[in-house]
């Protein structure tokens, strides 16, 4: 099965008591997704508190994950999943 390399950028909104995910940003490399988490970070409003940029592993014909995301860079305040260990 064909897989292809996918970077993006995602913001987190504060809701209530946890995080609401937005709108995933696609990307051609991990740098430029690793940029505009960076930019994120550095223009959050009231609303988006934190960002995070990721690379997957998606099967080219389907579009499902293969294997783990792997998070290239994280900014603000995340969901725990995001948390240091």
């Amino acid at each position: 099965m064909p897989t292809k390399t996918v970077y993006m950028a995602q913001g987190f909104e504060k809701r209530d008591k946890g995080f609401r995910p937005g709108q995933p940003f696609p990307f051609k490399s991990a740098d430029a997704a690793r940029r505009r988490a960076e930019r994120g970070r550095d223009n959050f409003n009231g609303r988006i508190l934190g960002f995070i940029a990721l690379q997957m592993d998606v099967d080219d014909e389907n579009g499902d994950v293969q294997g783990e995301p792997v998070l290239l860079a994280k900014f603000g305040d995340l969901p725990r999943e995001f948390a240091d260990d």
